[in-house]
């Protein structure tokens, strides 16, 4: 059981809080999260496996705190300006999400996943041909159906639009 609670064990920390989300318990991975910033308050991963519990919950507000606060230590950390896009997207500020996307992409270019998310947002706001480049990019990385799907939604749209 995790009894001890010293400093220098914060990874120790972070990486039962990633173990919990595994499982879905999200509330206990932000308390655990939460044990290790108590540890170290510049413990970025913790920072970013707190804020994406929140997301999971869908309290993207203190999700995006979290996020927030890693720029102050790390501010290129990629896959903090992904998440923070993804809950940017969930409250609908999608030309936000997508400058967001944009700094991630600049680090995670091979990531189809962060590719896919960027078209979603680009799709929101009416940029369908915007958002089938990233579908492609993303389909290019890796061949999942899902994605498969919104390209083709939204060609059809974009050939509706053209009849």
């Amino acid at each position: 059981m995790w009894t001890s609670f010293k400093r220098g064990q914060e990874s120790i920390w972070v990486n039962r809080g990633f173990d919990l989300m595994k499982h879905g318990k999200y509330q206990e991975a932000i308390e655990t999260f939460g044990k290790a910033l108590e540890l170290d308050p510049k413990e970025v991963e913790g920072w970013l496996g707190k804020g994406i519990a929140l997301a999971y919950l869908d309290q993207h507000r203190q999700a995006l705190e979290c996020f927030e606060y890693i720029f102050y230590l790390s501010p290129d950390f990629a896959e903090a300006w992904f998440h923070r896009a993804v809950s940017l997207a969930k409250l609908g500020r999608h030309d936000q999400a997508i400058l967001c996307y944009d700094k991630a992409l600049r680090d995670m270019q091979n990531d189809a996943w962060v590719w896919f998310r960027k078209g979603v947002s680009l799709e929101a706001i009416g940029e369908y041909r915007e958002a089938v480049d990233c579908y492609d990019k993303a389909l290019a990385l890796e061949k999942n159906q899902e994605i498969r799907e919104h390209r083709d939604r939204v060609l059809q749209k974009i050939r509706e639009a053209t009849l």
